[in-house]
């Protein structure tokens, strides 16, 4: 559109175009669009379809382009100051081809400052004021075209179009101020400022709009600690509704959430949760184990004291809860095979429907096995 624009095209629809700066070529296309002539006037124009080749330093080789008038179809050919302005914008868009993946207003602005002649450059500072479309960038050092500057302040603006409507650059040499405005810009360096103080408002404004709103969470504990779902939502601006599940967390930000758990239930602050490991795991029980969730293999947990110094139960969540008849402390587990008392081992085996059987092993005589209920739900399994 700049391009064309500068030619002298107007009321240009339906533009589309592709500068190849690998092979050097450029492609553009238009539906309609009007030309100004000298000694015509206005024409009116459709089907526009330019290709332009060019050598390595952005100047014209070879050029062909047709459109539709009222006349029928005609090609358009171009003089000298068109293929100015074509090798300029080559030359902006080649050194701007990254300006897209730049996350970082310095980042634009490096960018910007490298197509407009600057290297080596120090010290970089970038602002941009929205309200005002206003960059400013200020440089401790800089090589400008091969001579050396220091303390260099830009400063441009662009209107509602996009179009600069001021500029002025500032900087030393040798200690002497030397002071450019808008009329020493070329039209490859007037795209340039144009072009990066579009990407500069683009990411004030995706910075701007990274809000948040409509956040839920809701997370499922068993009596013990241990979480058993998450599933939280939250509204970005920009991306929409974003879901997580309780795979999503890793397992620090999940000891994070037990452990608020464990704060909102005061008395058990002190209590932890055991995680064990895709291997046969034996795991000890001590007086601050909340939970153990043992994971995949052959597992045992491993109680101090005889068997009737507990009481096995089962939680609301289908969770095994194990109590010491004599602390009081309860214990929930989770993906375990098996409870290992002083007195005898317990071999717990989980239901698709969250119940669960168990059988016991000691040494000696064992007798037939009886259960016991309780009016709270929990019940007890003894093989005497």
């Amino acid at each position: 559109d700049f391009v064309l624009t500068e030619i002298g095209y107007t009321n240009i629809v339906g533009l589309s175009s592709d500068w190849n700066t690998v092979d050097n070529i450029v492609d553009y296309s238009f539906s309609s669009a009007n030309l100004y002539i000298e000694g015509v006037g206005v024409v009116p124009l459709t089907n526009g379809v330019m290709h332009v080749d060019l050598d390595e330093f952005g100047t014209i080789t070879s050029y062909s382009g047709t459109v539709t008038t009222a006349a029928g179809n005609m090609y358009i050919s171009i003089g000298d100051s068109e293929k100015v302005i074509i090798k300029a914008a080559y030359i902006a868009i080649d050194a701007l081809e990254n300006l897209s993946s730049a996350t970082t207003t310095n980042d634009i602005a490096i960018i910007g400052l490298e197509a407009l002649g600057y290297s080596n450059v120090t010290g970089l500072s970038t602002s941009w004021d929205s309200s005002t479309q206003t960059a400013t960038l200020t440089v401790s050092s800089a090589t400008l075209n091969g001579v050396n500057i220091t303390n260099a302040a830009i400063i441009s603006s662009t209107n509602s179009s996009g179009e600069i409507d001021y500029y002025q650059s500032n900087v030393y040499i040798n200690n002497i101020l030397y002071t450019y405005t808008q009329s020493s810009l070329s039209s490859a360096e007037v795209f340039v400022v144009e072009a990066t103080n579009y990407a500069l408002n683009e990411i004030d404004r995706i910075n701007d709009n990274d809000n948040f709103t409509n956040g839920s969470a809701t997370v499922v504990f068993t009596n013990s600690g241990y979480i058993l779902s998450i599933q939280a939502s939250i509204t970005h601006s920009d991306v929409g509704v974003i879901s997580t599940t309780k795979s999503d967390f890793d397992s620090g930000e999940l000891a994070i959430i037990t452990n608020i758990f464990n704060q909102l239930n005061g008395d058990n602050q002190s209590l932890v949760l055991i995680n064990g490991t895709a291997s046969d795991d034996s795991i000890n029980i001590d007086t601050t184990t909340k939970s153990v969730y043992a994971g995949l293999g052959d597992d045992t947990i491993v109680f101090s004291g005889n068997y009737s110094n507990y009481t096995i139960s089962q939680s609301a969540s289908f969770s095994t809860l194990i109590t010491n008849n004599t602390s009081g402390q309860v214990t929930g587990v989770y993906d375990t095979e098996k409870l290992q008392f002083d007195d005898r081992m317990v071999w717990l085996d989980y239901t698709d429907n969250g119940e669960f059987s168990a059988s016991t092993s000691s040494s000696g005589y064992r007798g037939v096995p009886q259960v016991a209920s309780f009016s709270d739900g929990s019940f007890i399994f003894i093989v005497g």
